[in-house]
């Protein structure tokens, strides 16, 4: 009983993590992909491990971030690439 209780105060890593999500399509992706440019301005360091795939993102493609991840939407299989950080925002 003590612990449902404890569980119900305790906030959700769900609806945290879903208030930092949101819609952003691709501006432009260095030639490395160790950087990826938003159409708003924000621009993003990519995770070393993670540029051979984000090299190969193209401009206007849809993609959501949520917290440090980015995932490129609309294939049969998402590919999600692990951010470093936000390197600006406009």
């Amino acid at each position: 009983m003590i612990i449902l209780a404890l569980w119900c105060l305790a906030p959700h890593a769900d609806s945290v993590e879903a208030a930092q999500c949101g819609e952003d399509p691709i501006k432009s992706v260095t030639s490395d992909g160790g950087i990826i440019v938003m159409l708003s301005g924000a621009i993003f360091e990519v995770m070393a491990g993670d540029t051979i795939d984000s090299a190969l993102w193209l401009p206007i493609s849809d993609v959501m971030i949520c917290g440090r991840a980015m995932t490129l939407r609309g294939k049969r299989v998402p590919t999600r690439l692990g951010l470093v950080g936000m390197v600006a925002a406009w």
